[in-house]
């Protein structure tokens, strides 16, 4: 019995198929976001959900939370982490609250909270899936970083904000 050949790709093509990676798993949680969980005021886990929270108490643009509370998230993480954290992270940090900002004029695809709930999971489950099987770090940056934190044991306040996220 033959021996199956993998077909590879070369490493700029692969490097550059993970890069699209990030920038399609964020675009669809930006959308999910914006047609399923805003309008239904559905909080999900992490920064996305502390950005819900404030646009309907304060009103303020959820791409602006998400942008003020991932980037020193993402420095962090680089200070924790080191440089390896990666450029896809930073890519992705920045690309999502962007694609949120864009989509914010999306009508709703449900006012059912419920249908909400679940589709909007669908989207950020989906990400989440695609993230762990490209190895490409663009969700769940505080929770990484918050992890690290309380590994190296560094600072008290930064390991007790998963608390806060």
């Amino acid at each position: 019995m033959r021996k199956r050949r993998e077909k590879t790709m070369p490493p700029t093509l692969e490097g550059a198929l993970e890069y699209v990676y990030v920038l399609v798993g964020a675009a669809v949680v930006a959308v999910a976001f914006n047609v399923f969980l805003l309008p239904n005021r559905i909080a999900s886990g992490g920064v996305s959900g502390v950005s819900t929270i404030m646009h309907a108490l304060f009103g303020i643009e959820p791409a602006y939370v998400q942008w003020a509370l991932n980037i020193p998230l993402f420095i962090a993480g680089v200070v924790l982490l080191g440089r390896q954290f990666g450029v896809k992270t930073f890519v992705g940090t920045v690309f999502l609250p962007l694609v949120v900002y864009m989509t914010k004029g999306m009508e709703p695809a449900t006012t059912n909270p419920l249908l909400g709930a679940i589709f909007g999971g669908l989207g950020v489950a989906r990400d989440e899936r695609d993230a762990l099987a490209h190895h490409v770090a663009d969700r769940a940056l505080e929770e990484r970083v918050v992890r690290a934190a309380e590994h190296e044991r560094v600072d008290a306040g930064v390991a007790e904000g998963r608390q806060v996220l």
